[in-house]
């Protein structure tokens, strides 16, 4: 559970079960659609990263950026950025696969259902650079 707390000056710290906070709002530099963003971001890497672990695929990169697209509830949806880079052996083919299965396996991308968007850009490192 997370916990928030406003502070009268149109934000407020936001406390997770872990005991770290964060200010969130109009005085800080994270507004709750960044932690949107962010939340969607946190979720599929995570979910990406065990399921190549598990699958044997190694990933020699992998980074990304998130934003919320749209000023109007009906149409806002968070847009996520995947950067993966993979070595000379990999398959990109696997890598797309095992992203796909992150995002449905995501709860909060499952919240988002079609109001998300997640593009790849799969890399292949050839040669000595990937060793």
């Amino acid at each position: 559970m997370v916990e928030l707390i406003w502070d009268k000056n149109g934000s407020g710290i936001a406390t997770g079960p872990s005991g770290a906070s964060i200010t969130v709002g109009e005085a800080s530099d994270f507004s709750p659609e960044d932690l949107m963003a962010t939340a969607v971001a946190g979720c599929v890497m995570r979910s990406f990263l065990a399921r190549a672990a598990v699958a044997d695929v190694p990933i020699l990169s992998y980074a990304s950026a998130s934003y919320v697209e749209g000023t109007r509830a009906s149409s806002a949806r968070v847009v996520l950025r995947c950067y993966v880079v993979i070595g000379e052996d990999g398959s990109t083919a696997a890598v797309q696969k095992l992203l796909e299965a992150a995002r449905r396996d995501s709860p909060v991308c499952s919240l988002l259902a079609d109001s998300f968007e997640c593009r790849a850009d799969i890399r292949r490192l050839c040669g000595t650079c990937a060793r």
